[in-house]
């Protein structure tokens, strides 16, 4: 068993991951719970932790001891972040960076300073999008694709050379909003395989995400319920 060299991409099966889901052969932590936050947002893990790849994490400093607890017996190098997590957008999101490949997106304004100093440490691209939400709002498929409804990304993804397929977020559940994020929904359970919190198949553009993911040699693992945006899934060790 080892850490993930690039978060999100799983090259075997997920033994260990961060987030509001359960999977049967992986060991999840759950997420700090963000009491200020809307009570459908308070376990999202995206909003108060962030895997940077190769055992390194950093976490809103109102969640260090948490997760310093919880990880501890993996051996996580977890660095506190300066930002406590807001109330409201964009004060909600300093840790909610989207990782395609070797390069992070954000809205670099209000991402926590220090969460960028590691990841420049670790040799990632920065790249600025007006989405603040932007993990919220991305699905990596693999180091060069992503699935994604905000434009704002999809415009400097496509400058990076990075294969994005546009969609919209419809029929996506996030309980108190018209609707949820798909990134915040869906994610890789393992090598080749993308899953969601629910029955893709009740997505209007099933289709076109089924065929994208096709084309890159992925299969869509099953699931029951409506897709519900929970947070993303956080994967930090395979085997």
């Amino acid at each position: 068993m080892g850490f993930l060299k690039t978060p999100y991409l799983p090259q075997g099966r997920v033994t260990v991951a961060v987030g509001d889901v359960e999977n049967a052969a992986t060991e999840v932590v759950k997420p700090f719970c963000l009491a200020t936050l809307p009570p459908s947002m308070q376990h999202h893990a995206d909003l108060s932790f962030c895997y940077l790849g190769e055992g390194v994490a950093v976490c809103a400093p109102e969640a260090y001891a948490y997760y310093n607890e919880k990880l501890a017996y993996w051996n996580v190098k977890l660095i506190k972040g300066e930002k406590s997590v807001g109330r409201n957008y964009p004060c909600d999101a300093a840790y909610n960076v989207a990782i395609v490949g070797k390069r992070l997106f954000c809205k670099v304004a209000i991402t926590d300073r220090v969460l960028l100093n590691e990841a420049k440490k670790l040799g990632y691209k920065i790249i600025n999008i007006n989405q603040g939400y932007a993990k919220c709002s991305v699905c990596p498929v693999d180091e060069n694709s992503a699935i994604s409804a905000d434009m704002s990304f999809y415009k400097a993804a496509v400058k990076e050379g990075i294969d994005v397929l546009r969609i919209t977020n419809e029929g996506i559940i996030l309980k108190g909003f018209a609707n949820g994020f798909f990134g915040g929904a869906a994610y890789c359970s393992k090598r080749g395989v993308l899953k969601a919190k629910g029955d893709m198949t009740t997505l209007p553009e099933y289709t076109k995400i089924k065929e994208f993911l096709n084309k890159r040699g992925m299969k869509i693992e099953e699931d029951v319920g409506a897709v519900t945006d929970f947070g993303s899934f956080i994967p930090l060790c395979e085997e």
